[in-house]
């Protein structure tokens, strides 16, 4: 019988599914030097059922069974109408937009990635609007999915709607645990660049030297321009740290791929078939088509209705976001990770020697991308010189018309 240690290890994507599944408790997940967990097997508990390698993502992948995977039905360039979600959202908040639709017309739950504990982001559930704010914002880390998958059993059980927003492989392992859910469960997932781990994260904030009270990979400004970055606030709501992408370690090395999950760079999940019914990322407008539509200043997301079950979703909150259809080749074109894995950076493997030595997590950083982190601020002057004469330019303009118009 084959079982789940047959796994390759570059491609366990740590998604809980085997562990919860398993009947006889032979699996638990325990984390490597890096901080990924892999599921660990107690030979002298485990009877060999096989049930572990029918819900393995990964497996099924590679054996082109069991696990369901759709195309693009249509696709949408959408953005919640209530300006406060909007602002409050990474992007167009159309994740929020579906949580709330789901708990209040469905009366169902809902199943997503907090990081209310900064030192532990995991997928917890909720089942009121008041809460969806936990589930807000990008978490640029793996979330622990320990006890979701049983949560989601009961809830089944007892017949409730439940919606669940993860990874592409967190889906794709969800619903393989519940092939047939009598039209309950709902899969939304999100173009998914890779993850790092938590203990990275917790090394970062060490490092630092913080207490850490919440934590936040992006942020909007007042004009609604996107920042990457790492911004942490102390327990009494008060900034104590924000670095940018080019300057701050963890959110430098996430966005170039430098540390994810080996799986990550062998995703079988980046691509335009998708596990779930809903697929949600951001939309950048590089032409400005889409710049009508009211508050896109603040942030696009872009939509892939990838099932019936998933568009009877969507309209059922049409109410509450604005949209217009954009073709699946256009968004295909936008986003690298809907057409394949991220590549790994070329300084990946030298990062982790580095790590497993012992040295830090920012020393860690340093050493597999001085180059970067030497030439960047030069970038950052050479930007800002370039845009010094339009400056100018703008001023020189600015103030006669100031004048003209004040002067009695």
């Amino acid at each position: 019988m084959l079982r789940i240690e047959s796994a390759d290890h570059d491609k366990c994507c740590g998604c809980t599914a085997c562990v919860s599944v398993c009947g006889t408790h032979a699996l638990q997940m325990e984390p490597d030097a890096y901080g990924f967990s892999y599921p660990r097997i107690d030979n002298d508990l485990c009877v060999g059922c096989g049930r572990c390698t029918r819900v393995c993502p990964t497996m099924a992948a590679d054996a082109q069974r069991d696990l369901k995977l759709q195309q693009c039905m249509h696709s949408v360039v959408a953005l919640a109408s209530d300006p406060t979600e909007l602002v409050t959202s990474t992007s167009g908040g159309m994740a929020s937009v579906l949580a709330r639709t789901f708990i209040r017309q469905l009366r169902g739950v809902v199943y997503g990635a907090s990081a209310a504990d900064p030192y532990h982001v995991r997928h917890v559930r909720i089942d009121c609007e008041d809460q969806v704010s936990q589930l807000k914002g990008s978490k640029y880390v793996q979330s622990d999915m320990e006890g979701i998958i049983p949560q989601i059993k009961m809830d089944l059980k007892d017949c409730r709607n439940v919606l669940f927003v993860g990874t592409p492989c967190q889906c794709a392992g969800v619903q393989l645990c519940f092939p047939n859910h009598g039209g309950r469960l709902w899969l939304v997932d999100f173009v998914c660049h890779g993850v790092p781990s938590q203990q990275m994260l917790n090394d970062a904030y060490k490092e630092l030297g913080v207490d850490v009270g919440s934590v936040a990979f992006r942020r909007k400004d007042a004009g609604g321009k996107s920042e990457y970055g790492l911004f942490l606030r102390d327990k009494e709501g008060r900034l104590c740290y924000e670095g940018l992408y080019g300057y701050d370690r963890y959110i430098t090395s996430f966005l170039k791929g430098l540390n994810y999950r080996e799986s990550c760079y062998n995703c079988r999940f980046a691509n335009h078939r998708r596990a779930s019914d809903i697929t949600l990322g951001d939309y950048w407008n590089p032409d400005g088509k889409y710049s009508h539509l009211p508050g896109s200043r603040f942030g696009l997301s872009q939509v892939h209705a990838n099932s019936e079950h998933g568009e009877a979703l969507l309209n059922i909150a049409a109410e509450a976001y604005h949209s217009e259809q954009i073709p699946i080749s256009k968004l295909l074109a936008h986003s690298e990770q809907l057409r394949k894995p991220i590549t790994p950076h070329p300084e990946s493997q030298l990062f982790f020697s580095t790590y497993m030595q012992g040295k830090s997590f920012i020393e860690s950083c340093d050493t597999a991308l001085e180059p970067f982190f030497r030439r960047y601020p030069f970038y950052r002057l050479k930007c800002a010189l370039r845009q010094l004469p339009r400056l100018v330019w703008d001023y020189v303009h600015a103030v006669p018309q100031f004048f003209k118009k004040n002067t009695p």
